[in-house]
C-alpha cells in the first residue's frame, strides 16, 4: 500500500515508544512506535515500561515481604510504581485503567503486564470508546503497520514455523446454508457450538476496525467471544453480553455481508476457542495474510465437513457466486448433457471449496446445496495447533527488523 504522509516521523518518537515496540518484537518498526505515541502520553509509556517490576523490587520499595506482595500483586505493584515514578497512586490507577480499556494493559496474577505478543495487542483493539480521541491517523498507521511490516514478518514466520502442522483454524458453514440438511454434523452446527459456552458476548472486530477503507464494507460488531475472554472484554467496556439467539442473528447478518465464519481453533468442539470470527480476505488477518503471502488455504484453515455443489439446470450463470467465494473455488464451465448450454454455468472445485456456504445462501436461483463430505470424527477432538503468537515466539531468533535496538531487556 502507498504510504501516507504523517505529522510524526520516527526521528520525533521518543525512545520509550520505540522500546515498547521492541518489547512486542518489532524492534526498529517504522509504524508501531508512532502508533504508541498516538495512544500514550510519555508518562503513560514510562509506566508501561515499568510493568515488569519484580516482586523483589516491589518488596524493597514498599518495605514489605515478598509473600505479602504476592498476596495482592496488582495492588502492591501500583503502590510501588507510584513511588518509583514519583507519581501519585490515583494517577497510576487512572493511566492503567486507560491502557486496560484501550487494550495495552493486562491484569495477571503477577500484576499488570504489557501485551505478551503483537497478536495480543492487535486483537485487543476492539474498544470504540477512544476512536475520536485517537483520530484517523491512528488507524491509518495500524493498517500500514500490518500490511507493510506485520504480515511479511510475524505472519510469514508463523506460517513457516507451522509447516507440516495441522491448521490453526477451521470453517463453520453459514447456518442458513444447512437449513435443508436433515442431520447437521454437530461440530458444524453453530447453534450447538454456541450452547457450549456459559458466557457469550460480541465485540467489534479488531481486524475490520484497523482497516477503515476495506473492500467488504462489512459491519464491525461481528466477533463472538466466550467465557474468560468475554468476561475480560466486558470489564474493559469493549463487549456486550448476548444470547444464543442474538449470536445466531449476528452470524446470519455477517454471512449475508459475505463474511466467513471461523473459530480460532480447529477443534471439533471448540470449547477452548477464544472467539468465533467472521472474516473477509480484505481485512481479516487469517485470510488476508494467507492471501498476501500466497500460502495454501488448507494448510492454515481446515474446511468444514461440507462442500457446495451446483445444479446446472437451475444455475443462470449470473456469476454472483464467484464474487462471494473468498477461496477461488468457483469457475464457469459447460456441463455435458445438462440441459440447455447456451451459457456457462458455475462449477465448484472440490479441492478448493472450504465449505463456508456463502455461495449457497447468496445464490439468487437457489442452484446450490451443501453436501456432507466428511463426518465430525475427522476433526481433531483436541487441537494440537498453537495460537500463531506462540508459534512465532518459538520459531524466531533475534529480531524482526534489525535496525538497532533500544530495548535494554526482555519483558519476561
Amino acid at each position: 500500500m502507498a504510504e501516507k504522509k504523517y505529522a510524526i516521523s520516527l526521528r520525533e518518537v521518543e525512545a520509550e515508544y520505540q522500546e515498547l515496540a521492541a518489547r512486542l518484537n518489532f524492534d526498529g518498526s517504522k509504524y508501531l512506535p508512532r502508533i504508541l505515541k498516538k495512544a500514550f502520553t510519555l508518562e503513560q509509556a514510562r509506566l508501561a515500561l515499568a510493568f515488569d517490576i519484580s516482586s523483589e523490587e516491589i518488596s524493597s520499595i514498599l518495605g514489605i515481604s515478598q509473600e505479602k506482595v504476592e498476596s495482592d500483586a496488582q495492588k502492591y505493584q501500583i503502590e510501588a510504581l507510584a513511588r518509583k515514578l514519583n507519581l501519585d497512586k490515583e494517577t497510576v490507577e487512572k493511566h492503567i485503567q486507560y491502557m486496560f480499556e484501550l487494550g495495552f494493559a493486562f491484569p495477571t496474577r503477577r500484576g499488570w503486564r504489557w501485551p505478551r505478543s503483537m497478536a495480543q495487542a492487535k486483537d485487543s483493539q476492539t474498544n470504540p470508546k477512544f476512536d475520536e480521541q485517537l483520530g484517523d491517523e491512528y488507524f491509518d498507521l495500524w493498517e500500514a503497520f500490518q500490511k507493510i511490516e506485520a504480515y511479511p514478518t510475524e505472519y510469514l514466520q508463523g506460517l513457516v514455523s507451522r509447516e507440516g502442522a495441522e491448521p490453526s483454524f477451521r470453517i463453520i458453514p453459514a447456518h442458513k446454508s444447512l437449513k435443508d440438511n436433515p442431520d447437521i454434523v454437530p461440530e458444524d452446527n453453530l447453534e450447538e457450538v454456541l450452547k457450549l459456552y456459559a458466557t457469550i458476548a460480541v465485540e467489534h472486530c479488531p481486524c475490520k476496525r484497523l482497516v477503515r477503507d476495506r473492500a467488504c464494507h462489512s459491519p464491525t460488531e461481528v466477533c463472538l467471544i466466550f467465557d474468560r475472554v468475554a468476561e475480560h472484554n466486558l470489564r474493559r467496556g469493549a463487549a456486550r453480553v448476548i444470547s444464543v439467539e442474538e449470536a445466531l442473528a449476528i452470524h446470519d447478518m455477517a454471512a449475508d455481508a459475505g463474511l466467513v465464519c471461523m473459530p480460532q481453533s480447529n477443534e471439533a468442539r471448540p470449547t477452548r476457542a477464544a472467539m468465533i470470527c467472521h472474516c473477509h480476505w480484505c481485512c481479516c488477518d487469517p485470510i488476508a495474510s494467507t492471501v498476501m503471502l500466497n500460502y495454501p488455504f488448507k494448510k492454515r484453515i481446515a474446511p468444514s465437513c461440507y462442500q457446495a455443489v451446483v445444479d446446472p439446470d437451475k444455475c443462470t450463470g449470473c456469476q454472483l457466486c464467484i464474487t462471494q467465494c473468498q477461496f477461488g473455488a468457483i469457475q464457469m464451465k459447460k456441463y455435458l448433457g445438462a440441459g440447455k448450454q447456451e451459457k456457462l454455468k458455475a462449477w465448484v472445485d472440490p479441492d478448493k471449496c472450504m465449505g463456508c456456504g456463502l455461495c449457497v445462501i447468496k445464490c439468487p436461483a437457489e442452484a446450490r446445496t451443501m453436501i456432507m463430505v466428511k463426518t465430525g470424527e475427522s476433526i481433531p477432538r483436541e487441537s494440537a495447533a498453537r495460537p500463531i503468537y506462540t508459534a512465532v515466539q518459538e520459531y524466531k531468533s533475534g529480531k524482526h527488523i534489525d535496525t538497532g535496538s533500544v530495548m535494554t531487556k526482555s519483558l519476561y
